[in-house]
Formats: structure tokens, C-alpha cells, sequence
């Protein structure tokens, strides 16, 4: 029955009092967030050099015209971001999936 209160995992049917059912259920967590980290990790990590690209190609007026060249700081902001989400993830994925 997979109904909240019991998990099923390689074929076996596991009660909530088994440790290996939190287990489960955290190493199921720990993947669902790796997965979320590394997607937002991703989009940062791709945005940052494509803003750069606009600040560039537009000659300072783009991603924000007030501020000038302190765009560059915010791209790298951006692209640091993305970097650490997307390692974070990366970890996250392999921990949850470990067992």
C-alpha cells in the first residue's frame, strides 16, 4: 500500500517503524531538492554569460541602464549563484541517491 504510510523500494514493503523507510523517505528528499538546486543552478550558471553578452552588445544600457557598469558585478553575482546552486545540487543528487 503506498498510501502515506508505508513505502515500497526494490520490491519490498516497508513499515514506518523500519529505519530504512526514513531512510527511503529522506534520500527521496534529498534527490526532489539536488533536482530543484541543479535546475536554478543550471539557469544562473547560463544566465550570467548571456547577461554579460547583453551588457556588452548593448553597450552598457542592458540588463539595467542605471547602473552602469556595475551590471558586471550583479552578472557575476548571477553566475556565482548559479554556480554554487548547480554544485549543491550535483551533491544533493548523488547523496539522495546513495541507497
Amino acid at each position: 500500500m503506498l498510501d502515506g504510510f508505508e513505502f515500497r523500494r526494490a520490491g519490498a514493503l516497508l513499515s514506518p517503524m523500519d529505519p530504512s523507510a526514513a531512510t527511503a523517505t529522506r534520500s527521496a528528499a534529498l534527490a526532489a531538492w539536488g533536482l530543484t538546486l541543479l535546475i536554478f543552478g543550471a539557469l544562473g550558471f547560463i544566465g550570467g554569460p548571456a547577461l554579460i553578452a547583453t551588457f556588452y552588445a548593448s553597450q552598457g544600457r542592458l540588463p539595467i541602464a542605471d547602473i552602469g557598469s556595475w551590471n558586471t558585478v550583479l552578472v557575476l553575482f548571477v553566475w556565482l549563484s548559479g554556480l554554487v546552486l548547480l554544485a549543491t545540487g550535483i551533491l544533493l543528487l548523488v547523496l539522495g541517491r546513495r541507497r
